[in-house]
């Protein structure tokens, strides 16, 4: 194991240098709040001097420095400070620079290369793709109170950058001499990290949101110094004085990302459920019917390579991570009263409180009676759900307008001029597989009251029952769930072993 990287501490006298450029493909909608308020949003996404989505350099040293002290402080004291820099938080303790630069992440335009951050802003030449990212995505959300049902004056629109979307930055390492080996590790390590699936960007992440692939990595080690350069460093100075600095321009750099490997902060496991599918009509309310429509499916379209280019795809159904987390959420908890022999009238079950924030998380107020003692206010859980996309035909072929007539609350009756009608989808026989994500908690003892053993495996054995009644159609998701609509089922529900 290798030591405390103190050597990592940024100088004035850094002769090498790691330099990469990553390229990073949105594989779900993404939202870095810059906290304006539109018309139509109450949050949207960061822009750049364009109007596009921009990926905040902050954002992406934040993540890789979590994921990296995640991944390495509990072997090494103090790398993260050394490779990222610190404040002072002690007397004794000195502050020191980030030994890491990272840049703000560039969109990619429909001819692949990088929006020109110029004091000139891009000119509206009406391209679709432009205009698609300029506007970005919709999404209809609604608060989730401490008792995990909605909070009833709690509803705010997202506008997100859409999946598919490309971004590009650089990433920039100095060291010393003496510190060569040291950063040379730490420098994999941190594009080890970018190839994750558990390394995610901006809100929601746990929710479907923010999930990226990495398309690209070009990268070199330059030897600035006078003397004889390392082995390793390939480059000369002038090479890296040479390299173009404006993301649009060409660069040499080779391709170094078949030499990386992923490193994932934590350990995790893949929940795969084999052609997931519908098995019954069904909806997921909040797109944009036919005239006439008062609900309708959500649909979306994605950036996708055409060619050489990038283009936008035609909408396709979407199944929100969020819906399919709130869903599996309420039905593990009653699985976990039920192991826990908690039923109406029973006290509240501590250990079940436990196992289930070590899935899900809690937003508990700390004013909230409910909370159980020793559990955090606020806290992530380690199940992470994608958003799920599925093809549509065109025009919807298949989908199906359905009417129907409101109902007195308190007569039973028919209210009169209260018609309405939904556009529901058809149920296929051809589905794909789902890949859920529970990872472990390298930082668990680190938590204020860490939960006792046993937590994990009845957190686990609540969830395998949950997602057997998913698996079956026993659990509903969506709309309409009490007039027989969505009805899912997959094949088989594989748990990767952990390795």
């Amino acid at each position: 194991m290798i030591g405390i990287p103190h050597c990592l501490k940024r100088k004035a006298d850094s002769p090498l240098r790691f330099v990469a450029r990553v390229t990073l493909a949105l594989q779900t909608p993404c939202l870095v709040a810059d906290g304006d308020v539109l018309a139509d949003a109450d949050r949207t996404f960061t822009r750049d001097v364009n109007g596009l989505p921009l990926l905040p350099g902050t954002s992406i040293a934040g993540v890789l420095r979590h994921g990296y002290d995640a991944a390495f402080a509990g072997h090494e004291d103090k790398a993260t400070d050394a490779l990222f820099g610190n404040a002072a938080k002690e007397e004794d303790t000195e502050t020191a620079a980030s030994a890491l630069i990272v840049s703000d992440g560039v969109v990619l335009l429909a001819d692949g290369r990088a929006a020109p951050q110029t004091a000139a802003p891009l000119e509206d030449d009406g391209d679709l793709l432009t205009v698609f990212l300029r506007r970005g995505v919709r999404r209809d959300r609604v608060r989730i109170d401490a008792r995990g049902v909605a909070d009833m004056r709690g509803k705010f629109d997202l506008r997100l950058v859409p999946a598919g979307t490309r971004f590009v930055f650089e990433m920039e390492l100095l060291s010393g001499l003496d510190g060569a080996d040291v950063a040379r590790t730490a420098w994999h390590r941190l594009l080890g990290l970018l190839k994750s699936p558990l390394t995610r960007f901006g809100a929601s992440t746990h929710g479907g949101l923010g999930a990226v692939e990495t398309e690209a990595v070009h990268g070199a080690c330059y030897w600035l110094g006078a003397g004889d350069r390392p082995a390793f460093a390939t480059h000369s100075r002038e090479d890296y004085l040479a390299l173009p600095r404006r993301y649009e321009a060409a660069h040499d750099l080779p391709e170094i990302g078949n030499t990386v490997d992923p490193v994932d902060p934590a350990p995790f496991r893949r929940i795969v459920l084999k052609n997931f599918r519908p098995d019954t009509a069904w909806l997921f309310d909040g797109g944009d019917g036919q005239e006439g429509d008062n609900m309708a499916p959500m649909r979306e379209s994605r950036v996708v390579p055409d060619g050489n280019r990038l283009g936008v795809a035609a909408p396709d159904y979407l199944i929100p991570g969020s819906s399919i987390k709130g869903a599996l959420a309420h039905r593990t908890r009653w699985h976990l009263n039920r192991l826990r022999g908690r039923w109406m009238g029973t006290s509240p079950d501590e250990t079940a409180e436990r196992a289930f924030v070590w899935l899900f998380g809690t937003v508990s107020d700390r004013s909230d009676k409910r909370q159980m003692g020793g559990i955090p206010p606020r806290i992530s859980g380690l199940l992470h759900i994608d958003d799920i996309y599925l093809e549509c035909p065109d025009e919807g072929a298949d989908m199906q307008a359905v009417q129907h007539v409101a109902i007195d609350r308190f007569t039973g009756g028919v209210r009169a001029g209260m018609l309405y009608r939904e556009r529901i989808v058809k149920p296929r026989k051809a589905g794909s597989d789902v890949t859920l994500l529970l990872a472990s908690d390298p930082l668990e003892a680190m938590r204020p009251d860490p939960p006792e053993a046993g937590i994990a495996d009845l957190a686990e054995q609540a969830l395998a029952a949950a997602l057997d009644d998913l698996s079956k159609g026993r659990l509903t998701l969506g709309a309409g769930a009490g007039r027989g609509l969505g009805g899912f089922v997959c094949d088989a529900v594989e748990w990767e072993e952990t390795a």
